[in-house]
């Protein structure tokens, strides 16, 4: 039970863009708009989905696991009705950027949460398998040969916080 729920917390935010991407005509029509201003809701979101991925570890790290991902869902869902009801453009944007803030809670915190239940291999091939549904050719062609030439995703989650490092913290 539990990796269907980190696999579907994962899975949110690339379902965010996945869902929308057909609708950009119809979305063109409703909204009253361009193509270029459509395409732009799609950097609003993916923005600051990158730069908050950075900070979703540290936040769970300091208010719990639990309670990121209830706000990081909790706003996600709120900013997804407001995307839904938006009456143009500029709104739409603006609930894209809250989409893109909260999305990825889920999988940073999916991520961790597998870091804290299990341990070395066992870590890798859970939260590779289950919780990040990555199907890159790279990492298909190696577990389907049983080579141990690690993905850029192995590589990001057997480092946690990476990114620390940098700035010259290390755990």
């Amino acid at each position: 039970m539990l990796a269907v729920v980190l696999a579907g917390l994962a899975a949110l935010a690339p379902f965010a863009i996945d869902t929308y991407l057909p609708a950009f005509p119809m979305l063109e029509q409703d909204l009253a708009t361009n193509t270029h201003a459509i395409q732009q809701s799609l950097t609003f979101y993916l923005l600051p989905y990158a730069i908050m991925t950075l900070w979703h570890g540290a936040i769970s790290d300091s208010i719990g696991r639990l309670a990121a991902i209830k706000w990081g869902l909790g706003v996600f869902i709120l900013a997804s009705i407001g995307c839904a009801l938006a009456p143009n453009v500029e709104t739409l944007w603006f609930f894209r950027i809250l989409q893109g803030l909260s999305g990825g809670a889920g999988n940073v915190v999916a991520r961790a949460m597998v870091r804290d239940l299990f341990e070395g291999a066992q870590a890798q091939r859970r939260s590779c398998s289950r919780t990040s549904g990555n199907s890159s050719p790279g990492s298909t062609r190696a577990e389907w040969h049983g080579s141990t030439v690690p993905s850029a995703v192995t590589i990001m989650n057997t480092s946690p916080q990476p990114f620390m490092h940098f700035f010259g913290r290390s755990e």
